[in-house]
């Protein structure tokens, strides 16, 4: 009888066990698939000027347009933000053109994109009426949500401002040196005029033109009175 209980408890104890790893085993496989989910959930188009803009996010990023694009990769995003990779505006959608990386030589492939309208020349004029009213790196009409992240991008000088349309200036930012970006208000503008003061020698001009007056008269008379025989 003892044998029989001491077997007894032995494989009660054993199944209970490997019951326990395999709970422990899903948990962790949930957590894993909660963890890689939350990440994909985080991912979003970070906005850029050019590529130094997407260097944070690793080699495998570019700047497109004016987002930071995975073109090597882009599992890391989640699917229904994954774009169509191309080479001419017939392999993509309709209302989608196909927007090549300037830097043709190292990356030999564009992005099947929105084609809001092109405003290099009239900025935000050019995309009134087409549903993306802003002018985002001075070239491609896009969204305000975009627009107004591209703004908040380090700038150098007030001619790169002018030129994207984001601002008339390039300002510093408030309680950092090293920063600037571009603003309407002009950091250093002109001190106010001044209003001259008067001096002395204005407010004495009508006596001065008085006292000669008097002594040309003068003068005059004398002369006349000198010509009487």
């Amino acid at each position: 009888m003892t044998w029989r209980l001491v077997t007894t408890m032995c494989l009660l104890l054993a199944v209970t066990m490997v019951t326990g790893k395999q709970e422990s085993s899903k948990t962790l496989l949930s957590s894993s698939k909660l963890v890689s989910s939350s990440q994909l959930q985080k991912a979003e188009f970070t906005v850029c000027i050019d590529d130094s803009d997407c260097n944070k996010l690793g080699a495998n990023y570019a700047c497109f347009q004016y987002i930071c694009y995975p073109y090597q990769n882009d599992d890391v995003i989640r699917e229904d933000m994954r774009k169509t990779k191309c080479t001419r505006n017939e392999e993509c959608g309709q209302g989608e053109a196909c927007h090549r990386h300037h830097d043709i030589r190292n990356i030999n492939v564009g992005l099947c994109m929105d084609d809001f309208g092109d405003c290099r020349d009239n900025g935000e004029s050019d995309c009134k009426g087409q549903g993306k009213d802003k002018c985002c790196n001075g070239q491609f009409c896009c969204e305000s949500k975009y627009f107004k992240d591209l703004k908040n991008l380090p700038c150098f000088n007030n001619l790169m401002c002018k030129d994207l349309g984001f601002g008339d200036y390039c300002c510093p930012v408030k309680g950092d040196n090293t920063t600037k970006v571009c603003c309407d208000t002009n950091p250093n503008p002109p001190p106010p005029p001044t209003s001259a003061p008067k001096s002395d020698s204005l407010s004495s001009a009508p006596l001065v033109t008085v006292y000669t007056n008097s002594i040309i008269l003068l003068v005059a008379v004398l002369s006349i009175f000198a010509l009487i025989p």
